[in-house]
C-alpha cells in the first residue's frame, strides 16, 4: 500500500499530520465495521488518525471492548499491548502444546496454551473442528464448528 500525500490526508478532512499516527489493525477493523466496508476498501489516508487525541480515543475504545470480552470468555486475551497486532509489529505469538492418542471413537487431539488456565472451566463444549496443520507439521489454525448457543457474559458484568 502507498504512503498517502498531503491532499490525500486532505481529501478526507485531514493534514499531513495524520502521517504520524498510523491505526493499528483493530483500529482498521473498527473502522471498516463503523462504516459498514471491508478494511480493503479504506483508503490509504483513512489508515490514518488524524491527531494524537482521536489515537488515544480509539485506544480507550479498544481497551474497553477487549476488558469486556475478557469477562465475557473468562480468560485474558492475547495482548501486544492495547492495540492488538500492529502492521508493523509481530503477533504476541503464545506457545502452545498438542497430543493426538488413538481411541475407539478416532483420533483424539488435545490442544493447549502451554502457560494456560487450570480448572475448573466456565463451561466445556463439544463441537467440530476443522485443524490446519502446515507443511512443516506446525498447528496453522483450528476453526471450531459449534451449533450450541452463544456463551452469555459471566455474573456481574454489568448485565
Amino acid at each position: 500500500m502507498t504512503k498517502p500525500l498531503d491532499e490525500d490526508f486532505r481529501a478526507v478532512g485531514y493534514t499531513g499530520a495524520a502521517r504520524d499516527h498510523p491505526m493499528n489493525a483493530m483500529a482498521l477493523v473498527m473502522l471498516a465495521a463503523w462504516n459498514n466496508v471491508e478494511v480493503g476498501q479504506l483508503t490509504p489516508a483513512m489508515r490514518y488518525h488524524p491527531n494524537p487525541a482521536v489515537k488515544a480515543a480509539w485506544e480507550r475504545v479498544a481497551e474497553a471492548a477487549r476488558d469486556y470480552l475478557e469477562r465475557a470468555a473468562g480468560v485474558p486475551l492475547p495482548r501486544t499491548g492495547i492495540d492488538g497486532m500492529s502492521e508493523t509489529r509481530e503477533p504476541n505469538w503464545q506457545k502452545a502444546v498438542f497430543t493426538h492418542e488413538d481411541s475407539e471413537v478416532g483420533h483424539l487431539y488435545y490442544f493447549a496454551p502451554q502457560d494456560r488456565h487450570t480448572g475448573p472451566y466456565r463451561t466445556q463444549r463439544h463441537v467440530t473442528a476443522i485443524i490446519d496443520i502446515a507443511a512443516d507439521g506446525t498447528l496453522a489454525g483450528v476453526e471450531l464448528i459449534d451449533d450450541m448457543p452463544p456463551l452469555s457474559p459471566p455474573p456481574g458484568d454489568g448485565q
